[in-house]
């Protein structure tokens, strides 16, 4: 966190143009890690301006994931649906599929916790379903047995037993 804010008030004195406005979704990261929400929030809004007037186009997306996520944890809703479907579309548009994937992975976790049960598998199984399509073991491997545990706390065994089997065809070694 030190050398991040270092970095930060280092950038700021040129307007952020060392960095592109990264320095600062970077902090805000690490500021919704030690779950300090509303300054990953504040952080999240002022790194979206400069990496728009940079045109850093991938890192909005992170920016809209930091977004919708740290104003989920603030229990703000309103505008998580949306942040995370921008972070989606930028991802499909610019990134490489892990950053879509991950979006996809947090985008399903808030469902869940939102008890939009159906909509975060269908999420969750999109996931799944483009690490497969990209042979990105770790991330199958991770989301499977995500899957599975999902079904198996829905009773769903069958489900549950599908994707552990999944999980072990593509777990690396």
């Amino acid at each position: 966190l030190a050398y991040c804010e270092k970095a930060y008030y280092i950038d700021a004195q040129f307007d952020y143009g060392l960095s592109k406005g990264l320095i600062i979704l970077s902090l805000g990261e690490i500021y919704y890690e030690i779950e300090e929400y509303e300054k990953a929030s504040e952080l999240s809004f002022e790194a979206l301006n400069y990496l728009k007037k940079y045109n850093h186009t991938i890192a909005q997306a992170d920016a809209y994931k930091l977004m919708a996520l740290s104003l989920w944890k603030k229990g703000i809703y309103d505008k998580v649906d949306e942040y995370f479907h921008i972070a989606m579309e930028l991802n499909e548009k610019e990134a490489l599929p892990n950053y879509k994937i991950d979006a996809l992975i947090s985008y399903s976790e808030y469902l869940k916790d939102r008890e939009r049960l159906t909509e975060a598998l269908e999420i969750l199984t999109n996931a799944c379903n483009l690490s497969i399509q990209y042979n990105l073991s770790e991330k199958v491997s991770k989301i499977t047995i995500m899957l599975s545990i999902f079904y198996g706390n829905l009773g769903e065994f069958r489900e549950a037993f599908k994707y552990t089997q999944l999980h072990y065809e593509h777990e690396e070694v």
